[in-house]
């Protein structure tokens, strides 16, 4: 069930992000801005505006920086107190895809382009672009050692502590029917053992270690997160939020309420579950997906 509805987006909302005041949730959209929401009252606060496309994820600097990603090929950095832009980096020729934040003020960026580059958050160069990938890249995350993993239509791991710019290992083996194999969203799970990788019509569960595929679900999902300690995976399906247990990865509740595809969700300090679904954000209570 539903608690509250977030509306003022006027377009596909890409990305939800929990500020560390842990009252305030970001938002980005295919509309080109940023808003910065009070999630007790529902209000928003603040618009960022300055992207010219859709902007397509977001994620905090420190405190007081966010960085967002866009269609617009570029990666803006912004004061949020203020709202005000700081820096655009601009090197890449495609579409930027996802985030991630490294040691060392150092930005990683996926892009439409095939690639990932290497920023120096502190002067808004580009230190490394990392090739491999054949088809666009999607989405990034950093495993507990440092080492950096990129999807695809493939997922590559790469060592990225001495910047040598090639991966040591490629995972596949999604197979879909329809979607070229582009996998939307990765998660870590078993205490960073595991990494779940989805595309639209399924999930595959993989042994990071000797990269072995060790279960493939049939269900498609935009996006993954874990709830209750690791104990549920979320998964953002089509219409509604499809929740698994991950001792044995069954199904063990739906929550509806989207009128469309769902395609990110966050969960905030209180247990509850935000979604983005269209220009709208869904919060739903803890009670419903203990």
């Amino acid at each position: 069930m539903k608690v509250k509805t977030l509306t003022g987006h006027t377009d596909r909302i890409n990305c939800l992000l929990l500020l560390n005041d842990g009252i305030t949730l970001a938002s980005c959209s295919n509309d080109t801005t940023i808003k910065l929401w009070d999630i007790s009252t529902g209000q928003e606060v603040k618009k960022l505006e300055g992207h010219t496309e859709g902007v397509t994820s977001l994620i905090l600097l420190n405190d007081r920086t966010l960085a967002s990603s866009s269609a617009d090929k570029t990666i803006k950095l912004w004061d949020i107190s203020t709202g005000q832009e700081i820096k655009t980096l601009e090197g890449h020729t495609g579409e930027v895809n996802s985030l991630i934040l490294l040691k060392y003020g150092t930005l990683a960026s996926a892009s439409r382009d095939k690639t990932i580059k290497l920023w120096d958050i502190s002067t808004g160069q580009e230190i490394k672009t990392l090739k491999g990938h054949t088809k666009s890249v999607n989405c990034l995350i950093l495993l507990n050692d440092g080492v950096l993993v990129s999807a695809s239509s493939t997922i590559k791991l790469w060592k990225i502590s001495d910047l040598a710019g090639h991966s040591f290992r490629t995972l596949a083996g999604h197979n879909d029917k329809h979607n070229d194999n582009m996998i939307n969203c990765l998660v870590l799970l078993n205490n960073g053992t595991l990494i779940a990788s989805a595309t639209k019509e399924s999930i595959i569960l993989w042994d990071i270690n000797n990269a072995s595929l060790i279960k493939k679900i049939d269900l498609g999902s935009e996006c993954l997160i874990l709830l209750n300690n690791g104990l549920t995976l979320a998964c953002a399906s089509a219409d509604a939020i499809q929740l698994l247990n991950t001792t044995n990865y069954q199904v063990v509740k739906i929550l509806t309420g989207h009128d469309d595809l769902v395609k990110y969700l966050v969960l905030l300090n209180d247990g509850t579950l935000a979604s983005a679904s269209l220009n709208k954000i869904n919060l739903f209570v803890r009670k419903n997906f203990k």
